[in-house]
């Protein structure tokens, strides 16, 4: 097959086509092109170059050519936020002597048509890549980017429950590259192999293949029904922000002490003098887009963060989505107390109002292009902010609720086997916020139900019936549509048996979205992927050094310790202790934390509240947990933490009659 055939059969004929370039040298850069004839013959010049290596784009892309912030020059882009249609599905199958690899192409081959055979999916397009196996699903039409991806996710879950080994970080990834047919693998260059199709499929209409895989995984926002859309309000800001007439500086803000603090540290520390979160740093994002000087303010909120990486920073701003500057509740989730003393609560929603004039902000979230508009059940319409309720046969309206609300996902506690509903609920003046409400009060309404909401800050002085109705029947077409979600309090192991692990369920065999509760949702960002297990191990070989054998075994208490469970070891506590500094005793701990995260921001410190330690531990409960420079607390703090940690518990357990085995 052509170059340009293959490109007309893979590639979505919207947008632009981009081609990712890398030299040997280690230099890359991506090219845009307008046709796909421009592009082939692109693919074949730079495929001569030996020092070249030529990738294309899967997927469309628009938007994406802006000058350089160094040179002003434009450049082409290809971030995952500017990716627009796609015309494929695409998986890459790597072959070598690692673990999550096959031993050579026909394994693979072999491997991805049985997986095809019993999943009822149709043959994919399979091109040699040199020395990995490309496969390919071509549609009849384009579909958005939005779609595209999560279909990717299901296809990856349908063929990952066939064993078929996958490039995963490519899967899904909106800016995904692949070495396109016709040009070659240039890895050994005494021996290119050429990229070809080694068997052809039809292009097939994109429903059937979500037909095919649609068990496997369930899109976040299934539980929203399609029947209409959410209307949306004007903002004062917004319209302000894209006529070009707001004047917000970041300095400005420096009279929010959350602001102020983030300013002041370069993104280091919040005003409560604790490192920065992830969520924390978005949030800050969310009022750097819409300052002056956008990329500027950004970097200055955040390059006194000891993982401050430019690229990804200006990459996580430009895909802020919102319709305008991060609110004050936002910032008040992650840092309270702070907010509890500022002179200007309740007389701003954002702290993007201390600058520039405007003193009222009315910005709604804007869901992600390509996923589908609120609307509530049969019967129920939105309608001036509120929800109200036609009758079969009726014309008249009849009034549910003063506040826009809908149900998105019906979710059960993992250790409680309690069920409740998620309610978004649109406030007049924060926008929209999800709480959490009990099924069986929604069910049995009346006082409780009306406390449940009051406690949420929704007061409804009438009738709760017609609210308790609609809620159920809300509740009632979810349950028809999708399965309930899990709700999850800490990590590790679960009373199911499943594992949790950051936003990843090992060991289930239901399609479910975890929903992460209370300290939890501050660690998922923790609990994270990042890096190449290869230089991981190679980093571990420092533990077979002479002298190193207790830190072998401190560390591998780290990496194993969810085994400990099998080994009904309910609990361990190593304290590593030297007179000499510099015996490795940090890099021993937080290694044994990187098996599962972050080791900055998994490690506790000394200086942190009691309090703080037990969430900590208890939150990360299968897996290890370390404190830094232990030994340096208080001794009456040192003895409380030590008697409490052991067993999980958030308050001491041991009364005055056991003081003198606790003073021991």
């Amino acid at each position: 097959m052509k170059t340009v055939d293959f490109l007309a059969k893979v590639l979505a004929p919207e947008d632009n086509y981009v081609l990712f370039l890398a030299r040997t040298s280690g230099a890359t850069w991506n090219e845009n092109y307008d046709t796909l004839e421009a592009c082939a013959k692109a693919i074949a010049a730079y495929d001569k170059k030996k020092e070249v290596t030529v990738y294309m784009a899967v997927g469309a892309f628009a938007d994406n050519i802006s000058p350089h912030p160094k040179t002003g020059r434009d450049y082409t882009q290809r971030r995952k936020h500017q990716a627009t249609k796609f015309k494929t599905l695409a998986v890459d199958l790597d072959v070598g002597e690692h673990e999550n690899k096959y031993d050579d192409q026909r394994d693979a081959t072999s491997a991805l048509a049985r997986a095809c055979s019993a999943l009822a999916l149709p043959t994919p397009m399979v091109v040699l890549s040199g020395t990995g196996v490309h496969a390919y699903w071509p549609f009849r039409e384009s579909i958005h980017a939005g779609l595209w991806e999560k279909l990717s996710l299901a296809l990856r879950a349908a063929l990952e429950s066939q064993k078929v080994k996958l490039d995963v970080s490519k899967v899904s990834d909106r800016s995904m590259v692949l070495r396109p047919v016709g040009a070659h693998h240039k890895k050994d260059p005494d021996n290119w192999k050429e990229v070809r199709l080694v068997w052809d499929a039809p292009a097939c209409s994109a429903m059937e293949y979500a037909q095919a895989i649609q068990a496997f995984k369930l899109p976040p926002n299934a539980g929203r029904l399609n029947t209409g859309g959410k209307p949306k309000r004007s903002s004062t800001l917004t319209d302000a922000l894209l006529a070009g007439d707001a004047n917000i500086k970041l300095d400005d803000m420096k009279q929010c002490p959350q602001l102020k603090a983030l300013i002041e540290s370069a993104g280091a520390t919040d005003a409560a003098g604790q490192p920065v979160i992830e969520p924390l740093w978005r949030a800050s994002l969310g009022v750097a887009k819409f300052c002056e000087d956008s990329d500027d303010a950004a970097v200055r909120l955040s390059s006194g963060h000891p993982d401050f990486d430019k690229e990804t920073t200006l990459d996580k701003l430009n895909a802020y989505e919102g319709t305008g500057p991060t609110r004050c509740t936002s910032f008040e989730n992650y840092c309270p107390s702070v907010c509890e003393a500022c002179s200007y609560k309740g007389s701003i929603s954002s702290p993007a109002q201390l600058s520039g004039g405007v003193t009222k902000i009315d910005t709604v979230p804007v869901t992600a292009e390509g996923e589908e508009a609120v609307s509530p059940p049969r019967g129920y319409s939105f309608k001036s902010n509120a929800v109200y309720f036609t009758r079969p046969g009726q014309d008249e309206e009849e009034f549910v609720a003063p506040y826009l609300m809908w149900v998105t996902a019906r979710v059960t506690d993992a250790e409680e086997d309690t069920n409740s509903a998620k309610i978004a609920v649109d406030f007049p003046l924060e926008g929209v916020r999800v709480i959490s409400i009990d099924a069986a009060v929604i069910a049995a309404g009346g006082a409780d139900l009306g406390k449940a909401l009051a406690n949420k800050q929704i007061y409804i002085p009438y009738d709760l019936d017609p609210v308790r109705k609609y809620l159920m029947t809300y509740l009632r077409q979810l349950q028809n549509a999708v399965t309930a979600d899990v709700s999850y309090t800490h990590f590790g192991w679960q009373k199911d048996g499943t594992f949790l692990l950051g936003e990843d369920v090992i060991g289930s065999d239901k399609i479910t979205t975890p929903h992460l509760e209370g300290i939890a949702r501050s660690y998922s960002d923790r609990l994270c992927q990042h890096g190449d297990i290869r230089k991981w191990t190679e980093a571990s070989r420092i533990f077979d050094l002479p002298g190193m054998e207790f830190q072998n075994f401190v560390a591998s208490l780290g990496i194993s310790a969810p085994l400990h469970k099998g080994a009904h070891f309910p609990s361990m506590l190593v304290n590593m202790y030297s007179k000499d500094s510099g015996s490795g005793k940090t890099l021993t701990g937080k290694f044994g934390l990187s098996a599962w995260g972050n080791p900055e921001t998994l490690a506790a410190k000394a200086k942190d509240t009691l309090a703080s330690f037990y969430k900590n531990f208890g939150t990360l409960s299968s897996m290890a947990g370390y404190v830094d420079e232990m030994t340096t607390m208080d001794v009456d703090r040192l003895r409380s933490f030590v008697m409490c940690i052991q067993d999980g518990k958030e308050t001491g357990r041991l009364g005055s009659a056991t003081d003198k085995f606790r003073d021991a």
